[in-house]
C-alpha cells in the first residue's frame, strides 16, 4: 500500500479517542504522515473532523478483518492432518457440527466471537468443497472441517483466557444483569458491552496486554450504568410518588413533608453515586425515601381537603373525628370521653393504652416466674429407682429370682399433685404416667 499524506492537526480530544480505541501506547501507522495544514486557518474544524473520522474508520475496518492469532497455524496444521487422517470429509463435517452446537452452549458467541465466526466459515467451506471439490486441493473439504473443529477448541481455550484476564469485568457484567440494566437502559448497556467485546477481540487476536490497557473507559461506562440502575431500583417509586405530590401542590399544602421527602431522595441519590457498593445502606436510604414520599403525598391530600372545606364541612369533619375517638376509647374504658380538645382525647387514649401494656407485661412476667418455679418443683420430685433395703429381686420365701426387665431412672415419672390454684395455669406441663 502506498503512503498517504494527510494534513491533520490532532487535538487532545482526537488523541484521547485514539488511546481509547487502540490503547494508551497506540500510534498512527507508519504509512500515514501527519503534519500541520499548509494553508494556515483555511483548514477549518469541520474538514478536520471529517478526515479524522475517516482515518479512524479506515484504520479500524479498512486495513484487514480481525482474525484470531492462530489462524495461519490452524489452517496449515489442518491441511497436514487432512493428508494423514483416516477420516472421511462427511464424518469430520458431522463432528464439526457437533462441536459448533457445543460452542453455542458454551456461549462462545460472547467469549470467543472471532473463533466462532471462523469456525462457521470453515464449516461452510467444507460443505461447499464437499459438493464441488477444487482440483488443486483434493482434501479441501476435509481440511476445512478439521479447521472448524480446531477453531472451536481454541475458542474454548480463549474463553478460559477471557475469564482470567477480565474476571472483574465479567463479575461487573453479572451485577448489571442482576440490576436489570439491559432492560432499563438497553442503549447504554449495549454500548458498554460493545466496549467489552472489543477487549475480548483483542485477547482473541493475541493482545491481552492491550485489552487490559484500555479496559478503564469500558469499566467506567459499566460503573455509570450500575449507578443509574441502582438509582432506578431504590428511588424510582419514591420519585414517582413525589411527582404525584407535585401535581396536587404538595409544596403548598404539606410544605414540610414535601421538602423533607425531596431532600431525602436527593441525598440518597448522592449517596448512591458515592457509595454504590454499600447495598445495605442504599436499601435503607431508599426505603426511608419511599416512606417520606408517601407521607408527603398522603398529608398533602388530607391537608388540601381540609383547607378547601367550608364551615359546615369543617364542623362535620371534626364531629366525625370525635366520634372515632369515642369508639376507640370504648375499647379500653367503660367511661366516655369528656368534651375536650382532640389533642387531649388522644393523650387520654394513649395513657390508657400505656397502662394496659404495663399491666399485660406484668402479667406475662408473673406467669413466666410461676412457670419456672413449677418446673423446678417438678424436677426436684424426680427420684431414681433404688433396690437397696428392699425385697425387689426376691420371692416371699427368700429365694433368688430373675429380673426380666428394668427401667432406667429417667423413664419413670412420678405424677405431681398440684394445688387447685396451680392447676389453673394452662402453660404448666404435667408429668405423664409411664406405661409399665
Amino acid at each position: 500500500m502506498g503512503h498517504f499524506i494527510i494534513f491533520l492537526p490532532l487535538g487532545p480530544k482526537e488523541h484521547r479517542f485514539l488511546n481509547l480505541v487502540h490503547g494508551s501506547t497506540w500510534q498512527l501507522p507508519l504509512n500515514y504522515r501527519v503534519s500541520k495544514p499548509p494553508y494556515g486557518n483555511s483548514f477549518n474544524m469541520t474538514a478536520r473532523n471529517v478526515i479524522f473520522i475517516t482515518l479512524i474508520l479506515f484504520n479500524l475496518f479498512g486495513c484487514s478483518t480481525p482474525k484470531v492469532a492462530s489462524t495461519q497455524s490452524v489452517n496449515k496444521q489442518a491441511a497436514i492432518d487432512a493428508a494423514d487422517i483416516d477420516q472421511t470429509p462427511e464424518s469430520m463435517i458431522s463432528r464439526a457440527e457437533k462441536d459448533l452446537l457445543n460452542a453455542k452452549h458454551e456461549n462462545l458467541e460472547f467469549f470467543a466471537p472471532l473463533h466462532l465466526k471462523q469456525a462457521q466459515n470453515s464449516l461452510g467451506r467444507a460443505k461447499s468443497y464437499l459438493a464441488n471439490p477444487p482440483k488443486e486441493q483434493p482434501n479441501a473439504s476435509l481440511s476445512e472441517a478439521i479447521a472448524a473443529s480446531t477453531f472451536i477448541q481454541k475458542g474454548l481455550a480463549n474463553k478460559k483466557d477471557v475469564m482470567a484476564y477480565l474476571k472483574e469485568g465479567l463479575a461487573h457484567k453479572r451485577i448489571l444483569e442482576s440490576l436489570n440494566a439491559p432492560s432499563l437502559y438497553p442503549e447504554a448497556f449495549t454500548q458498554a458491552m460493545e466496549g467489552f467485546s472489543r477487549l475480548i477481540t483483542l485477547i482473541e487476536e493475541g493482545k491481552p496486554s492491550d485489552a487490559l490497557a484500555i479496559q478503564g473507559p469500558v469499566r467506567a461506562d459499566m460503573y455509570s450504568l450500575e449507578i443509574d440502575a441502582l438509582i432506578h431500583k431504590h428511588l424510582s417509586q419514591a420519585s414517582q410518588i413525589l411527582a404525584k405530590a407535585d401535581d396536587i401542590d404538595a409544596d403548598k399544602y404539606a410544605p414540610f413533608s414535601y421538602l423533607n421527602a425531596k431532600h431525602k431522595i436527593d441525598s440518597t441519590e448522592n449517596y448512591i453515586r458515592t457509595n454504590y457498593r454499600d447495598r445495605s445502606g442504599i436499601k435503607k436510604a431508599g426505603e426511608k425515601s419511599l416512606l417520606l414520599a408517601k407521607i408527603a403525598y398522603q398529608t398533602s391530600l388530607e391537608s388540601r381537603k381540609i383547607v378547601n372545606m367550608d364551615n359546615r364541612e369543617t364542623e362535620q369533619f371534626v364531629l366525625n373525628l370525635v366520634k372515632r375517638l369515642d369508639d376507640l376509647n370504648a375499647l379500653n374504658s367503660d367511661k366516655a370521653l369528656v368534651p375536650q380538645t382532640i389533642k387531649a382525647s388522644l393523650l387520654h387514649i394513649e395513657s390508657q393504652l400505656s397502662d394496659d401494656n404495663t399491666k399485660t407485661a406484668k402479667l406475662i412476667s408473673e406467669n413466666e416466674a410461676l412457670k419456672a418455679q413449677t418446673l423446678a418443683l417438678i424436677s426436684s420430685t424426680k427420684k431414681p429407682l433404688s433396690t437397696e433395703g428392699s425385697d425387689v429381686g426376691r420371692d416371699i420365701e427368700g429365694d433368688e429370682v430373675s429380673v426380666l426387665e428394668t427401667f432406667e431412672p429417667e423413664d419413670i415419672n412420678d405424677e405431681l399433685e398440684l394445688d387447685a390454684e396451680e392447676q389453673g395455669f394452662d402453660s404448666i406441663e404435667f408429668a405423664e404416667d409411664s406405661n409399665f
